[in-house]
């Protein structure tokens, strides 16, 4: 039985057909997220924040498909942590510069970072339904600060239209 505790490239197949798969994956997400952030910056019309967000998760998308891509078999991909607290506090500083209305609905990015790294390190021990558990609280998390940030965005817009429809009709 193939467990978190004793998994590892020579488990499940060959070595080499392994970390083929694991290239391959690699490449397709650095290519997929290459493609949507070069759409976005060049043909989206999108603000200098949403493009360095964009950026940022790129680049955090990128470290992450090397890391794993290189560390199947042993503890390295535990330095996901610092590629995903990174990513997190990337995420706060360009809010906190860039956004006049800064929410502390934003830090629940903390929140997800931890959740993260939690999971990461539950690979460690091997409790499958921790695992499962935590991973799909993260989801959750991570789909409901999405949601947050889209409902204050779309309040704040229409705030925006608002007052400057006011401001029309004045003059």
């Amino acid at each position: 039985m193939i467990e978190f505790s004793n998994w590892n490239s020579a488990v499940i197949v060959g070595e080499a057909y392994f970390r083929n798969i694991c290239h391959a994956l690699a490449i397709f997400s650095v290519s997929a997220y290459t493609c949507v952030t070069i759409f976005q910056i060049f043909f989206e019309s999108i603000s200098k924040l949403y493009r360095m967000e964009n950026a940022i998760e790129f680049l955090t998308a990128l470290a992450a498909a090397v890391i794993i891509t290189y560390s199947p078999d042993n503890k390295l991909f535990l330095i996901l942590i610092l590629v995903y607290f990174a990513r997190a506090l990337l995420y706060i500083i360009s809010r906190l510069f860039y956004l006049r209305d800064f929410n502390h609905l934003e830090y629940i990015r903390f929140g997800s970072f931890a959740l993260e790294s939690c999971s990461l390190c539950l690979v460690m021990v091997g409790n499958r339904m921790a695992l499962a558990s935590i991973t799909f609280i993260t989801m959750i998390v991570q789909i409901g600060h999405s949601i947050v940030v889209l409902i204050f965005t779309y309040k704040r817009a229409q705030r925006a239209k608002r007052d400057s429809d006011q401001k029309g009709s004045i003059t």
